[in-house]
């Protein structure tokens, strides 16, 4: 088989997946600028780890459901071939209600635990103080896996994530989802704006609505069980805070590059993967929104300094 063709072949096996992968990176994107400018990246942190014990825990809820004689046929391989083994039985446990329930209400508790952390003490303490609990939430995980030896396989696949071995319903789910986050965002796009410079202002003397906050655990959640803690961080963070560095930017210029940036980057990378098996692709789209990002931040420098001389000169 020709490169041509098997990589249209490819295409056809992947094509939710393809789908897929940059909407959720966009709407994690778009999430990200809003942490970012509200001042919880670092919260965030400690939220995706709380997630990712809270899926371990619905995997665990599974494996003990199912060794307890479910009835349900493994033999069947639910993923499509990208150089991996057959991981019907794995990818049965890891999809499901259980650890996304898990997962959304760990990261609701570790939200709520965060925010005690940020405010309600000094605030130089804050930074360490969210360190510990992620390390305490890591170490929980790591507890949690050593359990069983199914446990011990998921806990790599939460945390590095593999989009090669999403079902055509995960990705379906997962496209979805980003798909009515991106409306949301799209929908209340002034308020949110609006709550995050008033944060990043003011402080925490502006009480932000939980709509956001519900929408951030849900996306994050979802994100985690599917695709893993890496692609969630990355994606989270990786476009907003390259782009961010170039500050004569306007607001829809950003947003404007932070799309172009985490469109290309996403589907670059993962494109790659397909074409070079021995690619891992949570890692290869990581460092296709790293390189899409810079790229746009550096081209950024040709458009901006005509209207920025315009604007010194009618001021």
């Amino acid at each position: 088989m020709s490169d041509g063709s098997q990589l249209i072949h490819l295409l056809n096996i992947y094509k939710w997946t393809l789908l897929t992968t940059p909407l959720l990176a966009l709407a994690l994107a778009l999430v990200g600028m809003h942490l970012m400018a509200r001042g919880q990246s670092l919260q965030t942190l400690v939220v995706s780890q709380g997630s990712s014990l809270g899926v371990l825990l619905g995997i665990a809820l599974n494996v003990l459901w199912h060794s307890h004689g479910a009835g349900h046929d493994y033999g069947h391989d639910s993923t499509h071939g990208h150089g991996h083994a057959s991981l019907g039985y794995s990818s049965e446990l890891e999809s499901g209600l259980w650890p996304l329930l898990f997962g959304l209400i760990v990261a609701g508790l570790s939200y709520l635990w965060s925010e005690k952390l940020r405010w309600r003490q000094n605030p130089s303490l804050a930074p360490a103080s969210l360190l510990m609990a992620f390390a305490l939430l890591m170490a929980l995980s790591h507890v949690t896996a050593s359990l069983s030896p199914h446990l011990e396989t998921h806990m790599s696949a939460i945390y590095f994530g593999d989009l090669a071995t999403l079902s055509d319903r995960e990705a379906l789910s997962a496209g979805l989802l980003s798909f009515l986050s991106l409306g949301a965002l799209f929908y209340w796009r002034r308020l949110w704006l609006r709550q995050s410079f008033n944060l990043a202002v003011l402080g925490p003397s502006q009480t932000p609505s939980w709509s956001f906050t519900l929408l951030a655990l849900l996306l994050i959640s979802l994100s985690i069980q599917y695709l893993g803690l890496l692609f969630t961080l990355g994606g989270l963070f990786i476009a907003p805070s390259l782009l961010a560095r170039r500050q004569d930017l306007t607001h829809q210029g950003y947003q404007l590059r932070l799309t172009l940036a985490t469109l290309l980057g996403s589907t670059s990378g993962f494109l790659a993967s397909l074409l070079w098996p021995t690619l891992p692709t949570a890692p290869a789209v990581v460092l296709g929104l790293a390189v899409a990002s810079e790229f746009f931040r550096i081209t950024s420098r040709w458009a901006t300094p005509r209207s920025s001389a315009m604007t010194k000169n009618t001021v």
